[in-house]
């Protein structure tokens, strides 16, 4: 077997082909190609003990996690233009917040400056809910979460996605 393998290259034959470099750009994209599509979600139901977890860690946590710069209009901050929103936390992957959607306002308060962010973050403690409005492109939308202590709220909603941001 090893004679027959090696005879054409021995005998003056076939030469192997030489190897070219494969761009892994090409296969990256591939494999991100076959990851299921993740639904987005414009709201839903939100586990207060979830949210005090993330609250608790501070609004420090947050822009570690979500990559922002000022979105300017006619000389005025209109709002955040998002880079990146928690790329390392799969579980934020169904929140239809994509990079270049602009956030205006969170629970209807306009964020310019740091004491809103932190005015904004005390707040959302005892909020009935979780309200993003939002600019893509030319429209403006609301992502809302009703803020829930029962568990059983939120396992109803689970299956109730609405599409995306309009």
């Amino acid at each position: 077997m090893v004679l027959v393998l090696s005879l054409p290259v021995g005998c003056g034959g076939m030469q192997p082909a030489e190897m070219e470099t494969v761009d892994d750009a090409f296969w990256r994209a591939q494999s991100r190609a076959r990851e299921p599509e993740v639904i987005k979600r414009r709201g839903g139901t939100l586990l207060r003990s979830e949210l005090l977890a993330y609250l608790d860690q501070g609004p420090a946590f947050l822009l570690q996690n979500v990559g922002v710069e000022p979105a300017m209009q006619g000389g005025e901050l209109i709002g955040f233009k998002v880079q990146s929103f928690f790329p390392r936390d799969k579980r934020f992957a169904v929140v239809d917040i994509v990079a270049g959607d602009i956030v205006t306002a969170v629970n209807g308060v306009r964020i310019v400056q740091p004491d809103d962010l932190f005015a904004v973050w005390t707040a959302l403690r005892e909020a009935p809910r979780l309200q993003v409005d939002v600019i893509r492109g030319t429209s403006l939308g609301t992502l809302t979460w009703e803020i829930v202590d029962d568990v059983a709220a939120v396992e109803r909603d689970a299956g109730a996605g609405d599409g995306g941001v309009e």
